[in-house]
């Protein structure tokens, strides 16, 4: 028969015997029936038949195979939750974050902005000079942010399990989350600047 994990999911199978114990006494089984049709339903029948082969045996506790293992990972599940919370509490206050910082970051060129559309500059290039010093500042924070989350990610290595820590989907969604969120950050602000008469960007204080 295949691997059975009867430790737990997060511990690997170990090698294991099966073999008929019937004729032994063992004072608290567990019995497994494969049932196409509701277990609940035919727990009458299934209580029959195990006292037709040891009379003196109750059978108590019934329950579902897929509750069983629910409530056995229930705690698990709980920690991943909270664990989900705190993960995408980190993510949004790292957004905002983001785009405060990228906004300020913008909003402080505005006289330079203005004195290089009074010298001649087109508006793209305006905005790609812009879009490139963000390109930079945050490529810059993302390494060290990828860099930081590869070292201490290998801390919860024990709380995973089928899924690795160094996760590429999840890196690459986060990472083009954050870099979409500069870019934004970035334009908005850049556009408005654009938007400002040259003498008056150069007024501003």
């Amino acid at each position: 028969m295949g691997d059975v994990r009867q430790h737990g999911a997060s511990h690997d199978p170990v090698p294991t015997i099966y073999y008929c114990g019937i004729p032994r006494f063992y004072p608290d089984p567990e019995y497994i029936v494969h049932s196409a049709a509701d277990p609940m339903l035919i727990a009458d029948a299934i209580r029959r038949q195990v006292r037709s082969i040891e009379p003196n045996r109750a059978v108590y506790e019934l329950t579902r195979v897929t509750d069983a293992l629910a409530d056995s990972d229930s705690a698990r599940r709980f920690q991943t939750l909270l664990l989900g919370l705190f993960a995408a509490t980190a993510l949004l206050l790292a957004v905002v974050g983001l785009y405060g910082v990228m906004t300020f970051f913008v909003s402080q060129r505005t006289r330079e902005i203005g004195l290089r559309m009074a010298l001649g500059a087109q508006p793209s290039q305006i905005l790609a000079r812009v879009l490139r010093l963000a390109a930079i500042t945050t490529a810059s924070g993302m390494a060290l942010g990828l860099l930081g989350a590869t070292l201490l990610t290998r801390q919860l290595q024990d709380q995973l399990y089928g899924v690795s820590t160094l996760d590429p989907a999840t890196f690459s969604a986060v990472a083009a989350l954050l870099a979409l969120v500069a870019a934004a950050a970035a334009l908005l602000p850049a556009r408005r600047a654009m938007a400002v008469d040259p003498i008056e960007a150069l007024r501003q204080e």
